[in-house]
């Protein structure tokens, strides 16, 4: 005896299928937001726009390099400054072992109470 299909079940059972159909593939599990959306490396064009008060590539490079920023050109000649470098600048560095005035040795008796 033939079933009627709806048109919904006709195309998942065809799509299945066919070479040209190109399916997303599905978010990994337990990875959350952070495999879906990376943080960004560099600053956003509004964030330099805010950081230099300047909204062309050429006036924001002449601002970044006055003030004594690093930063790389883009194809369109926009300016691209590194968020780490941009947090050092800034201050907001976290402290690193390598930052420590003793050499980065840990005071291992204060640690363990003796």
């Amino acid at each position: 005896m033939d079933q009627l299909l709806s048109s919904q079940q006709l195309e998942d059972s065809s799509s299945e299928h066919d070479p040209r159909r190109v399916r997303a593939p599905a978010p990994a599990e337990g990875l959350g937001h952070a495999v879906m959306c990376p943080s960004r490396l560099t600053l956003t064009p509004e964030q330099l726009y805010e950081l230099t008060g300047y909204k062309r590539g050429a006036e924001q490079a002449r601002w970044l390099k006055e003030n004594g920023f690093k930063f790389r050109l883009d194809r369109l000649g926009k300016p691209r400054v590194d968020r780490a470098h941009y947090e050092t600048k800034m201050g907001c560095k976290l402290a690193t072992t390598s930052d420590r005035v003793d050499g980065g040795s840990p005071n291992w008796a204060a640690l363990l109470g003796a």
